[in-house]
């Protein structure tokens, strides 16, 4: 099963990045917790009686118990993802989807330049 780190353009959900294994963790978080880029916020979905989920997230303190997660950017954090990357890769950082991941975040910023708040989320 794949899982996905998407985001919202102009009404339709579009993929950023696909996990390229499933015990691939989710690693959005990194991008907030090393580096102070964006707001991160965790969630669990809201079910109703009928028990499938709501369109609804009820906002957790941390990724444990959560369902997913999602990171916020602004076209303002381009150029600091830009400079996270020039230090993972100056440090010789091996962690190659780590990097991948970060590099299709913020290209994926690039493509949509009227688009001024970016929501990534995935599924854990």
């Amino acid at each position: 099963m794949s899982r996905f780190i998407k985001c919202d353009v102009d009404g339709e959900s579009r993929t950023v990045y696909q996990y390229l294994s499933g015990s691939q963790p989710c690693e959005a978080y990194r991008i907030h917790e090393e580096f102070g880029i964006g707001e991160y916020l965790c969630y669990e979905y809201e079910y109703g009686e009928d028990d499938y989920a709501q369109l609804c997230y009820n906002y957790i303190p941390t990724r444990q118990g959560a369902e997913g997660d999602m990171l916020i950017l602004t076209r303002e954090d381009i150029e600091r993802l830009n400079s996270c990357l020039e230090t993972l890769e100056a440090d010789g950082s091996t962690e190659a989807r780590y990097i991948w991941m970060i590099k299709a975040i913020r290209d994926f910023m690039l493509k949509y330049p009227h688009q001024a708040r970016f929501i990534f989320n995935s599924e854990f």
